[in-house]
């Protein structure tokens, strides 16, 4: 009996062998890829392409001198990048800077009289009116001081907006009248 057992044990290892002898199934391989490192540089382009048509821009908004006066100098360039509130340009004009020095001249003397006045009135050398009369004749040379200097402060040409400086209307040493187009810009 023992012969048939090991017999029968024999038979059941063969099976068992033979039912694996039919191959290994493996899962199908990804061919592989190589990888490559590489620094990134700036290059030229390699191709152009050229197409016909119209570019416009997304908004275009005119630089206008406010003030007349003679240009004297210019600080954008066309094509160069604006902040809204740089100066583009300057101009210069003798008669509104005379007109300046003249405002507040007229002020200094206006606040030096009501001053000295103002002490004579303590000791009622003058009436409260005539104090008052110089009060307002000192606020008005005041006022006007202020209104010249804002005129003088036009005679910076400033962005309106940030964008690139597209076009220039004027030369150094051109006279620019007041309300006239400088440039634009986009």
């Amino acid at each position: 009996m023992r012969i048939i057992y090991t017999i029968a044990i024999t038979v059941i290892i063969a099976v068992l062998l033979a039912g694996c002898a039919g191959g290994e199934k493996t899962l199908p391989q990804k061919p592989k890829t190589n990888i490559k490192v590489a620094v990134l540089e700036p290059n030229g382009f390699a191709n152009y392409t050229q197409i016909i048509g119209i570019v416009e821009p997304l908004y275009d908004v005119p630089v206008i001198a406010e003030e007349s006066g003679t240009l004297t100098s210019i600080r954008i360039d066309k094509g160069e990048y604006v902040r809204k509130g740089q100066t583009i340009a300057v101009l210069t004009s003798e008669v509104l800077t005379a007109q300046l020095h003249q405002a507040h001249a007229a002020y200094a003397s206006d606040s030096l009289n009501y001053a000295q006045q103002a002490q004579l009135q303590e000791v009622r050398g003058i009436s409260e009116v005539q104090l008052q009369q110089l009060a307002y004749k000192r606020n008005m040379s005041l006022a006007n001081f202020n209104l010249i200097k804002a005129r003088h402060n036009k005679l910076r040409i400033k962005a309106t907006v940030a964008g690139i400086f597209d076009d220039r209307s004027y030369d150094l040493g051109t006279l620019v009248p007041p309300g006239a187009m400088f440039g634009h810009i986009v």
